[in-house]
C-alpha cells in the first residue's frame, strides 16, 4: 500500500508498510575471543526494540542488554 502524492508536481509513492522497509546493520565490531559477553543478532518485526529488550531481560533475567542500531518498531 502507498499514499499518493507529488513532488514538483509528479506523482511519487511513499512506502507505508512495515514489508516496504528493510534495516541491515553494518557493524565491524572488534571482540575478543573470550571474554565476558554474548552478541545475538536480533530479527525482528512490528515490534519495537526497547519493548523486546525488557522482555528478553524479564524472561532470561540479564541485567544489562546493550544494543547497536536502534530502530523503531517499522524499522
Amino acid at each position: 500500500m502507498s499514499t499518493k502524492i507529488s513532488f514538483f508536481g509528479k506523482p511519487i509513492k511513499v512506502k507505508v508498510k512495515p514489508e516496504d522497509f528493510f534495516v541491515k546493520e553494518i557493524v565491524n565490531l572488534s571482540l575478543q575471543e573470550k571474554g565476558e559477553y554474548a552478541v545475538y543478532l536480533l530479527e525482528k518485526k512490528n515490534f519495537n526494540t526497547l519493548d523486546v529488550i525488557y522482555i528478553l531481560q524479564k524472561k532470561y533475567k540479564f541485567d544489562k542488554i546493550y544494543r547497536l542500531g536502534l530502530k523503531d518498531r517499522y524499522s
